[in-house]
């Protein structure tokens, strides 16, 4: 690896530790501020998008079991395991269980909205 390699681009894994180090040793000013900063965001996407890929699952598997009545029994475990799985990452992300929790009323500021308004 040569001297002048982006560290960020070379193993991004050594990075992200590197930087966790910097931030508990209070080494601030040695941070990649901006690289740090544009991470976060990307993480913050890839947490809502998850979110929402999720309850789009969800509300499918629900619309099956409303309008599919005949095929109920095959849609049980799948209605359980996302649950399971939903509800655990709901509680294990702050921010996403209020989100879900706003119900359809705070739609509108969703980037992705929630289709026509009535």
């Amino acid at each position: 690896m040569h001297a002048n390699a982006d560290p960020y681009a070379a193993d991004y894994d050594a990075w992200i530790n590197a930087q966790a180090v910097l931030l508990r040793t209070g080494r601030l000013q040695e941070l990649d501020a901006e690289q740090l900063a544009e991470e976060l965001e990307a993480m913050s996407r890839r947490e809502r998008n998850e979110l929402v890929s999720r309850l789009i699952i969800l509300i499918a598997h629900l619309l099956k079991w409303q309008y599919q009545p005949a095929h109920r029994s095959s849609r049980v475990g799948a209605l359980q395991s996302w649950l399971k799985r939903g509800t655990r990452s709901l509680a294990t992300t702050p921010g996403t269980a209020q989100a879900a929790a706003a119900g359809p009323e705070a739609c509108w500021m969703m980037p992705w909205g929630c289709g026509p308004r009535g």
